[in-house]
């Protein structure tokens, strides 16, 4: 038996430490991360606003993220919304936004930085 005063000394030079990478599946995608497809085009009223079921708009694990993508249907291109522009932008490119685990969990662009509020397929 060990005394309560016993010290152990720990050899640093050879510890090491098993890193699992955490992969992302489709529960967690539906919890996390809800599409932000907006069937009305963020209100925007353009001549053509193509539905969500229409663009084909999908979440999907992607890794360690969960991954928004869709196919604008002809006659439409993609464009984004963020809570300064509601009016919205043109897509840049990439054809997908992406969203992260919490405490992270919004949706960006493909460069992982410029966050968005919304997308929708117009013309």
């Amino acid at each position: 038996m060990r005394s309560p005063n016993e010290y152990h000394v720990i050899d640093t030079l050879h510890c090491s430490v098993d890193v699992q990478t955490f992969k992302i599946i489709i529960s967690d995608c539906n919890a996390w991360c809800p599409s932000v497809y907006s069937d009305d085009c963020n209100g925007n009223m353009p001549p053509v606003c193509a539905t969500s079921a229409q663009a084909a708009d999908m979440v999907s694990p992607a890794g360690t993220e969960c991954r928004e993508t869709w196919m604008c249907p002809a006659g439409t291109m993609p464009f984004y919304y963020t809570t300064a522009d509601p009016a919205g932008q043109a897509y840049p490119a990439g054809d997908f936004a992406r969203c992260f685990p919490p405490p992270n969990n919004f949706y960006y662009l493909p460069d992982g930085v410029t966050r968005i509020t919304g997308l929708a397929c117009q013309g």
